[in-house]
């Protein structure tokens, strides 16, 4: 794959991982917090479920979030008021010292991350279909010599529907490598 394909697909992942993070916010499984970081207004989210049980082995804890938190990853059907954390989260993520002021450590800080992490990783990835068109779209930018301006003109185009129905174990992971 291409600098460019590579590019277009990590871009595809992330935005998928952000998905899967504010569905988990609105489902209650993060929390958030607003800060200023040098005059920028940054969202700095918390996981509210307990991350004692992360054992450090990527595999093993993705399947075990995928498998405890699946649910909250989904979007939620209709309009939403408000948040409600459920019963089994609620004090979950509570720190153990009592000072509210007290700096929390580099390990937690650290745990933190990599359960957040987790969470991005444990949602949908990006559409088979999506990453076809973001490797066609980088090829065809590579290859041609269009303005980029044009090349995305000619893809808003409506054209025609293809289908591409392939119940593979492995297919998604084989595209990624072409």
């Amino acid at each position: 794959m291409s600098k460019i394909a590579r590019l277009f697909v990590h871009r595809l992942e992330q935005l998928a991982r952000r998905e899967a993070r504010r569905n988990a916010l609105r489902n209650g499984l993060l929390g958030v917090k607003a800060i200023e970081i040098d005059g920028h207004m940054t969202r700095r989210y918390t996981p509210v479920f307990d991350t004692s049980s992360l054992t450090g082995d990527r595999d093993k804890d993705l399947a075990w979030v995928r498998r405890h938190f699946g649910d909250y990853l989904q979007p939620v059907a209709g309009a939403f008021e408000g948040t409600s954390v459920p019963a089994g989260l609620r004090s979950a993520s509570r720190r153990k010292s009592g000072s509210k002021n007290e700096r929390l450590s580099d390990a937690d800080h650290a745990n933190r991350a990599y359960a957040l992490s987790l969470v991005g990783q444990a949602g949908k990835g990006p559409l088979v279909s999506n990453i076809i068109a973001a490797i066609v779209l980088a090829r065809a930018i590579e290859r041609t010599r269009v303005t980029l301006a044009s090349l995305v003109r000619a893809a808003a185009m409506p054209a025609p529907v293809i289908a591409l129905h392939a119940p593979i174990i492995g297919f998604e992971s084989a595209i990624r490598r072409l």
